[in-house]
């Protein structure tokens, strides 16, 4: 014997068009960070353009600061490390690089 069951589905809710505002949830601005960045590689563009090819001189390049976890500084002090680690430290071993890094950690 085959019974057939037949019952009405609940309907599904009508999806969402957007989702809704998380206005508790900081994000960080993202905009001005890379605006930031940008303006610190065309610092760093300039001062490398006005030099003569010839010259041998030493570049200065101020240390990062210590890391203390915010999270809106972690794109700042990864590239304040390799500006460093490219211009002062680029001959040393990674081991020694690393070490370097934690230190400001």
């Amino acid at each position: 014997m085959l019974l057939l069951y037949t019952s009405s589905l609940p309907s599904l809710p009508s999806p969402i068009d957007s989702p809704p505002p998380y206005h508790n949830m900081s994000q960080p601005d993202y905009p001005s960070i890379i605006r930031q960045l940008q303006e610190q590689v065309e610092a760093l563009t300039a001062q490398l353009a006005g030099r003569s090819l010839g010259a041998a001189t030493t570049t200065e390049v101020t240390k990062p600061q210590v890391f203390d976890g915010t999270l809106s500084k972690v794109s700042g002090f990864v590239l304040a490390c390799k500006l460093y680690l490219r211009i002062k430290m680029r001959e040393m071993a990674v081991e020694k690089q690393i070490q370097w890094i934690l230190l400001y950690v």
